[in-house]
């Protein structure tokens, strides 16, 4: 097995840190000029109410199963009267949005692109703050909070394109990630963490020396989630998980979710899937907050009279 690679904490944090807000920001960003492209003409629902199995394709026995329990249950995530606005002067990506995340549910977060599904995931995670309201972590202030040691241990997120180290092996980057959360203990518990968290997420212990760039997609996002589960945060938050992905590797990665729900933990999934969103407790509907638009005008376009020919040539 290839040694792990010793990464000062600070600078492994800066990039881990660096990288993910790469991802998160330019997204928000492209919610943002989503948003300005949409001339709006009324006010957005202030507070949308958790909606169980909304999407077409939900199973109803399923609801029927959790809907009793949604009202009761503690809520480990809320956005309270949120909104935000990537820059000032650029229209709001979320305006005045409620909602609670219950502990010990799979939720599913999903609208239409520039409905600011990934800007939430930021504000979620702790890698950006409201521009008004609050994100509340188990009722307290997520902004008053240590938001960089949130992020470290309370919080995991998983990404649709992995965020893991091609050149190392799969030990070595479960490795560098509890390290980077303070839940590295030594080389031989180490080990033993990382051969149970591949059989949590169905890999053979053989995968731990395998190089991430010899992987299947599907192998290396059971991998980004093992990575993950290897410091165990009480909420998983992915970002179009299975957005790569076959079939049969995004039914493998829902029924994983599924797992680590049974566990005791919050899954979020941000997600265009129906598929992955029935398989859900709760289904966050963004396109509800979404502004109405007015139809465009149809632009007719008039074509310029082609160059005359030079003098004494042809035409």
């Amino acid at each position: 097995m290839s040694a792990t690679p010793k990464i000062p904490n600070e600078t492994a944090h800066a990039h881990d840190n660096a990288q993910t807000e790469e991802h998160t920001m330019s997204d928000a960003k492209r919610d943002a000029k989503s948003v300005a492209k949409s001339d709006t003409t009324s006010d957005a629902t202030s507070d949308v109410a958790h909606t169980t199995k909304s999407m077409e394709g939900a199973q109803p026995a399923q609801e029927s199963q959790h809907a009793d329990t949604v009202s009761d249950a503690p809520a480990i995530l809320e956005l309270k009267d949120v909104s935000y606005r990537y820059k000032p002067g650029l229209p709001l990506v979320l305006d005045h949005v409620s909602h609670r995340f219950a502990a010990g549910r799979m939720h599913a977060v999903v609208g239409p692109s520039g409905t600011g599904k990934t800007t939430m995931l930021s504000l979620l995670s702790g890698l950006a703050t409201p521009t008004s309201g609050q994100v509340l972590y188990e009722g307290h202030n997520l902004a008053a909070q240590d938001r960089y040691a949130y992020r470290a241990s309370k919080i995991g997120v998983i990404f649709q394109s992995f965020n893991l180290m091609p050149s190392m092996t799969v030990s070595e980057n479960i490795v560098m990630s509890m390290k980077l959360a303070g839940a590295y203990h030594g080389k031989k518990e180490a080990r033993e963490t990382v051969l149970r968290v591949l059989e949590e997420v169905d890999l053979p212990d053989d995968y731990a020396d395998r190089r991430i760039g010899h992987l299947s997609g599907g192998e290396q996002q059971r991998v980004a989630i093992a990575r993950v589960l290897s410091y165990s945060p009480s909420v998983i938050i992915a970002d179009e998980p299975t957005g790569n992905l076959d079939p049969e590797s995004t039914q493998i990665i829902v029924d994983i979710f599924r797992d680590i729900v049974e566990d005791g933990r919050t899954v979020i999934i941000v997600t265009h899937s129906r598929d992955v969103a029935a398989a859900c407790d709760d289904v966050f509907d963004l396109s509800a907050l979404k502004k109405r638009t007015r139809p465009r005008k149809a632009v007719r376009r008039v074509r310029r009279p082609a160059a005359a020919a030079p003098a004494g040539k042809a035409s």
